[in-house]
């Protein structure tokens, strides 16, 4: 890929350009125009910000933006197909790591109905020796070993009742547990609301860190802060709508159509939202922090 970096700080010394007018001409940040001169494209936030940036610089310095997005394109592909295979891997070694965990609970709490039964009898026989006679053993003289006294005095297992219980409600509230711990504290800049009205495959990348990738089930709304960038990819992008600082995104895409959505705050204290690549908006925001609704 040394071609393309090299192309464009060619193109651009050639018209006598500093990375300064480029910046303040497109919007892009200067630390974001040396990744792209140098290569260093794992300094960009997400595959979209690159490819975004890279068509907007191209098509300032008057090259053909397609060719290069997809010559690029086509040199990173090995990269990209190398990631699927490691997500798959994560994904696979997470499910058998849950699964494990609720292979333990169940042994767990079997073993401490065993305990308690255990514990029961052998309180009965030491009364019966002292007695001469078989007294009624109270729930007084029988052991908890049970930290959440969820364990019945007669080791029926009732934890593990609990325990599935407990597991039937994973899944319903799996992502809105997961969608709250995007929200990052210090130095918030923007505030992006997500409205999903039917199920829709997501992925969100906030300030370069993938918070969140998985299917979400409407109706859902969640508000995400960021202080820098923020990225998603949305399965159906009719099932969902987009608010950013409370200011509605409109044409993101129709039922079971793919969206990439981009923004990033400038330096000049405006943010660019784009909806595949295209701008979108371009909205005026504070440095202050902004407050969750």
């Amino acid at each position: 890929m040394a071609q393309i970096g090299e192309l464009l700080t060619r193109i651009r010394t050639k018209k006598d350009l500093s990375l300064r007018d480029v910046e303040q001409a497109t919007k892009i940040r200067i630390k974001y125009l040396r990744a792209l001169e140098a290569e260093e494209f794992e300094q960009i936030p997400g595959e979209v910000y690159v490819i975004g940036f890279l068509r907007t610089y191209c098509r300032y310095l008057g090259l053909d933006a397609d060719l290069i997005v997809n010559e690029y394109r086509d040199q990173t592909k090995m990269y990209n197909d190398h990631d699927d295979e490691t997500d798959a891997a994560e994904k696979s070694t997470s499910e058998s790591l849950m699964q494990w965990k609720r292979n333990i609970k169940v042994v767990a709490a079997v073993c401490i109905g065993i305990l308690i039964l255990a514990g029961s009898v052998g309180m009965l026989l030491y009364s019966s020796d002292d007695n001469g006679s078989k007294p009624a053993v109270s729930e007084s003289s029988t052991p908890d070993l049970s930290p959440n006294n969820d364990v019945s005095k007669d080791g029926s297992g009732s934890e593990h009742a609990g325990n599935v219980s407990n597991e039937k409600n994973e899944d319903k509230e799996r992502d809105e547990t997961v969608l709250e711990k995007t929200t990052t504290a210090p130095g918030i800049n923007a505030e992006i609301t997500v409205e999903a009205e039917k199920r829709c495959w997501v992925k969100f990348t906030v300030d370069g860190n993938n918070t969140y990738t998985g299917t979400i089930v409407g109706p859902l709304s969640k508000t995400i802060n960021a202080e820098d960038n923020f990225a998603a990819v949305f399965g159906n992008a009719g099932a969902v709508s987009i608010k950013v600082n409370g200011k509605q995104i409109t044409d993101i895409g129709g039922d079971g159509a793919v969206s990439h959505m981009q923004m990033e705050i400038t330096n000049s204290e405006t943010l660019i939202v784009r909806i595949n690549g295209k701008e979108k908006m371009e909205i005026k925001i504070s440095t202050e922090k902004v407050s969750n609704q």
